[in-house]
């Protein structure tokens, strides 16, 4: 099978784009866009197979994202977000073996369908847990535009969005005033000064970031925060600017 879509995808690439009408040619766009979508979903059940089979221990790699990263050579912060998709769309194995259905089911079955676009499955994924808008009553139609609009409607984000999702939380005895918080963050860069919110269960805070440090090796980034914030930044914590 994979040998056929490979060779599928040789044929596109050696067509000549020319030789098509304005019309066909639109057609085709919106095709292949369905395809890619579709794809997607195919890819949440590897993943989800990838972490049933427990794949990681056979090449030594420390668990499901660092075997995402080395066998696939995908970017952490890929890796990431293709686990917490495929954790919210996927079918996952429950400890006792049975097939769950998708935490989503409306979103996973449209992107199955290939009617929903990435910005829809940012929205999906995350905005339940910002508390923006109820995802499975988002129409599948609507795009990034839609998110900004409604997350600044709802004092979550400006349009320079940013956002990260906190992988864990250090306390350091030689700043007893800092939380050292380390995760994936997408979007624009943040620096020292920069006003952000803390989202965690149904509370938000504002912040302040006091210092950033990038780790280049693996993609992620540490943002310093005051101390009291302590209650409310755990993993899973989103911090948006």
């Amino acid at each position: 099978m994979i040998d056929a879509l490979q060779a599928a995808i040789d044929t596109l690439l050696r067509e000549d784009l020319t030789a098509f009408t304005d019309a066909e040619f639109a057609a085709r766009v919106r095709g292949l866009e369905v395809c890619r979508r579709r794809l997607e979903t195919v890819g949440h059940r590897h993943v989800v197979e990838v972490n049933d089979r427990k794949l990681w221990t056979t090449t030594g790699a420390a668990g499901l994202y660092r075997y995402l990263v080395e066998t696939l050579r995908l970017a952490k912060a890929d890796a990431v977000a293709r686990v917490k998709t495929a954790a919210q769309l996927g079918v996952l194995t429950s400890a006792y073996g049975e097939k769950c259905e998708p935490r989503l089911p409306a979103t996973a079955a449209a992107q199955a369908e290939g009617a929903i676009s990435g910005a829809r499955l940012w929205a999906a994924t995350f905005g339940e847990q910002l508390g923006v808008h109820d995802p499975e009553a988002f129409d599948p139609s609507a795009d990034l535009a839609w998110v900004g609009t409604h997350t600044r409607a709802g004092g979550v984000m400006t349009e320079a969005v940013s956002l990260m999702v906190v992988e864990r939380v250090d306390v350091l005895p030689a700043r007893p005033g800092w939380l050292f918080v380390t995760g994936i963050l997408s979007g624009r860069a943040v620096g020292a000064g920069d006003s952000v919110l803390v989202h965690h269960g149904g509370e938000t805070r504002p912040a302040i970031v006091r210092a950033v440090e990038i780790h280049t090796a693996d993609g992620g980034t540490t943002i310093c925060l005051d101390a009291e914030l302590g209650p409310i930044v755990g993993v899973g914590t989103l911090i948006s600017r």
